[in-house]
């Protein structure tokens, strides 16, 4: 688990916000689909501000002027950027130059913000914890589509942290083979459903294996 404290890497949804936004009713859909270019962002933007604050009519207009917004103070933490080792130029250019914001500015977002988010795609997942005390949001990634799972309890939570495969570093998933026991990444090929993966392959061949997946 990613925290302020221990550079663990951790993503939930929007803990600042009031309870109210997150209390829905059991009928309901578990999953919202923000239906624009830039899936991720409005995600983000959705736990962040509620539900309410998406509106498809300025959607785009409203979009700019946070992503502009959010430069001007992403400038204030550049140390807490680096400590994720996170490039604040990088950064800035998918804000106001890209059409989609990546995983980056995403956790960059959540550290601006103090949102924890857990962040799912392919088996694997990042997660950012900014306060243990408040909800985990958690925003899948299904087929390049981003949703919002409104099913946030600890069970489906830790249900990922046991299963998937947690990514440390965003810019550098896997590190050199030497980093590794053959154990280590036997597991990291099971958690990523590797088939064929067994005590008999070598650590080259699960390495290798590991890598075409990712």
């Amino acid at each position: 688990m990613l925290t302020n404290e221990n550079m663990s890497k951790t993503v939930k949804i929007n803990p600042s916000k009031k309870k109210e936004n997150r209390t829905l009713s059991k009928e309901r859909v578990n999953i919202s689909v923000p239906q624009n270019v830039d899936d991720l962002f409005w995600c983000f933007y959705i736990i962040l501000n509620g539900e309410h604050s998406y509106a498809i009519d300025n959607s785009f207009k409203k979009e700019k002027e946070f992503k502009i917004e959010c430069i001007e103070k992403l400038r204030k933490i550049k140390s807490e950027l680096k400590a994720f080792k996170l490039r604040l130029n990088e950064i800035e250019n998918e804000l106001l130059n890209e059409k989609k914001i990546t995983i980056k500015t995403l956790v960059a977002l959540c550290l601006l913000y103090k949102i924890n988010i857990l962040y799912v795609w392919n088996r694997k997942y990042i997660e950012i914890i900014n306060n243990p005390d408040e909800t985990i949001n958690i925003i899948l990634n299904e087929n390049m589509e981003h949703k919002i799972s409104y099913d946030t309890n600890i069970t489906k939570v830790n249900y990922y942290r046991e299963n998937y495969w947690f990514i440390e570093n965003v810019s550098k998933p896997l590190k050199g083979i030497t980093n590794y026991t053959h154990s280590e990444l036997l597991t990291i090929a099971n958690k990523l459903d590797i088939i064929d993966m067994n005590n008999k392959k070598t650590k080259k061949e699960i390495y290798e294996k590991i890598l075409e997946k990712i």
